[in-house]
């Protein structure tokens, strides 16, 4: 049985190219731990029994949506080039913006340190 794509739900036949989408969003760990004399001073006890009280009622879909979500999707060749094309367009359109809001910003810059 051939695998439908997940755009048009069309049948991706052992003939045609099949496409595979895979999008990862996590949580990401990269800023450095600052702890405080203030965060010594908090009861840790109460926080974690808090945490548990609310995790209680959460499925385990729940609690890692938070920090892990994984979508796969296959693509027939037509809605992978839609597929890229959407993508590339948004990708320019960012870089379009923030060239604009970089080329705005620096004028401004000089424009202040002129007075």
């Amino acid at each position: 049985m051939p695998k439908l794509c997940d755009r048009c739900f069309k049948p991706i036949t052992k003939s045609m190219q099949r496409y595979t989408v895979k999008i990862e969003v996590y949580a990401s760990a990269d800023e450095k731990l600052a702890i405080t004399k203030k965060d010594l001073q908090k009861d840790f006890h109460k926080e974690i029994k808090d945490l548990i009280n609310i995790m209680k009622n959460m499925s385990s879909e729940e609690l890692m949506e938070d920090i892990y979500v994984k979508f796969m999707y296959n693509l027939c060749p037509k809605c992978h080039s839609l597929y890229v094309s959407a993508l590339k367009e948004e990708v320019k359109d960012k870089m379009l913006f923030k060239k604009i809001s970089y080329k705005h910003l620096n004028s401004q810059i000089l424009s202040e340190n002129k007075n």
